[in-house]
């Protein structure tokens, strides 16, 4: 109910098998407790781990000072022994920034604890909004292994330790330069009226929208072919370089780039999908801090050589990426004789790219279920008709932009 019964099927699942474990290995939670102070008709450990239980205690440390002593001596206390996930650590330190205020309520639909609640009515109605869009242009349909259709989720799964760290970059991406390419240090700083929390949803609409969706200036990008790897495994590096490339293009202005870009969007698309495996080996090779600017500078090269009439080979792919030498793109053959969940989803990927709808005017492919335009061949100003053999499927921007 607190999550508005949205929870997805990967956690649902993961509970089932938590339970599972827990139930075999210790036994559940019922039994514990009918065992406190029995003497008979449990056995000696379960009678042994109920008398703990009962009578567990809870160290306190109690910290002289105000709040900020206190956090201080949280963030010690945490970074110590098992320390708190790097991502964990990243909201709680922000947790009153609009980057972190964003991500929380984009990751569960504006569902669960409101870490909002304290701007006025206005600001909240306007966040919650601007949040459930931008889940659902992200995370819908939910993803499973292996992939068996090409409806594939953009920011790949909705589970929150993997999405908040991208939601958060994301963001920072997004909203984290001025038109005039200065710094957006408001993202970064306490957030009193939700006024920058909401300004930085808002530019992470506009750039989700020229990537995906049914609006006139959306590219339609298939996620199959933009952010995922040669064996369906999302990838947020391929992700957030195409969002920083998106986002530099529109804060600057530059609709140059976006008719470069359909210009030669079919024989890019052909190469990113040719160069999956490549560019996956790549990825690693690359510093974790270095790895999305790397990739948006390799998605620029691709787009201007391709512009320039030039073919690309793998020695410019690994030049783009600063790479040295050559990375042999070939994979190691499986010892095992059934087909992994990630060889499963390559040979659907495979097959089904090779059948997938392409846009009647770029060439690039459609991804109807997202990102779809119904077009007129002969235009309606030239008197066509709205009869089936007078339309075809492009992508949005196609019709109403680079077609004119």
């Amino acid at each position: 109910k607190f999550y508005n019964h949205e929870i997805t099927e990967e956690q649902k699942k993961i509970a089932v098998r938590v339970r599972r474990v827990i139930n075999k290995e210790i036994g559940p939670f019922s039994e514990l407790k009918a065992a406190v102070g029995q003497t008979e008709g449990f056995s000696d450990l379960l009678r042994a781990r109920a008398s703990i239980t009962a009578s567990r205690t809870f160290s306190l440390q109690w910290v002289e000072g105000d709040a900020e002593k206190a956090e201080t001596s949280f963030f010690k206390i945490n970074t110590q022994g098992t320390p708190l996930h790097k991502t964990e650590e990243r909201l709680l330190r922000g947790r009153r920034q609009p980057i972190a205020i964003a991500s929380r309520s984009i990751v569960r639909a504006a569902t669960g604890n409101k870490y909002w609640s304290h701007f006025d009515l206005p600001a909240r109605k306007s966040i919650e909004e601007h949040s459930r869009e931008l889940h659902e242009l992200l995370f819908t349909p939910e993803i499973n292994e292996p992939i068996k259709t090409l409806d594939l989720p953009l920011g790949g799964s909705s589970s929150p330790i993997d999405a908040l760290n991208l939601l958060m970059d994301m963001i920072e991406a997004s909203a984290g330069e001025k038109g005039d390419g200065s710094k957006n240090d408001a993202i970064f700083q306490d957030d009193g009226d939700g006024e920058a929390t909401i300004d930085a949803l808002k530019q992470c609409l506009s750039v989700l929208r020229r990537i995906t969706g049914n609006g006139p200036g959306s590219l339609g990008l298939h996620p199959a072919v933009y952010f995922y790897g040669s064996k369906g495994k999302h990838s947020q590096h391929l992700f957030l370089s195409t969002v920083t490339v998106i986002a530099k293009n529109i804060k600057s202005n530059n609709k140059g780039f976006f008719k470069k870009f359909t210009g030669v969007r079919r024989e890019l698309e052909e190469c990113l999908i040719e160069n999956k495996f490549l560019i996956g080996q790549a990825i690693v090779q690359i510093r974790s801090t270095s790895r999305v600017q790397r990739l948006a500078e390799m998605f620029e090269y691709i787009v201007e050589t391709l512009a320039e009439g030039q073919t690309i080979e793998p020695e410019g792919i690994l030049g783009s990426l600063k790479l040295q030498g050559k990375l042999l793109a070939t994979e190691i053959e499986a010892s095992q004789v059934e087909f992994s969940k990630g060889t499963k989803s390559e040979i659907f990927l495979n097959a089904s790219l090779e059948q997938a709808l392409k846009c009647s005017i770029c060439g690039g492919f459609v991804d109807p279920q997202k990102s779809v335009s119904y077009d007129h061949i002969e235009r309606v100003e030239d008197g066509g008709k709205g009869g089936p053999e007078n339309g075809q499927l492009t992508h949005p921007y196609c019709n109403t932009a680079y077609k004119n």
